[in-house]
């Protein structure tokens, strides 16, 4: 029960670590490395997204989207505060 907690929290910290560096993340993938559901990658990029919408309101970020053009879920930046990020074209 402890090791299934310990490699929860280095997932999502892995995808917040990620995201926050402009990777784009592809569900399929994440699963796969982390041998894990692609149920599971959704639900830690949910849990990612109500911390960005709830507890980062006034910052740069303002969610998790889904990018159709780039086929992943990238953070999306508020183009107020920063402009020119390479997620916001």
């Amino acid at each position: 029960m402890i090791e299934e907690s310990y490699m929860k929290t280095m997932r999502i910290l892995s995808l917040f670590e990620r995201l926050s560096q402009e990777e784009v993340i592809i569900k399929e993938k994440e699963a796969e490395h982390f041998n894990v559901s692609v149920k599971t990658i959704q639900r830690d990029l949910k849990e990612l997204n109500a911390y960005f919408s709830h507890y980062k309101f006034d910052t740069i970020t303002n969610s998790i989207v889904y990018n159709r053009k780039l086929k992943g879920y990238i953070l999306k930046f508020n183009k107020d505060l920063a402009p020119g990020r390479k997620g916001e074209k």
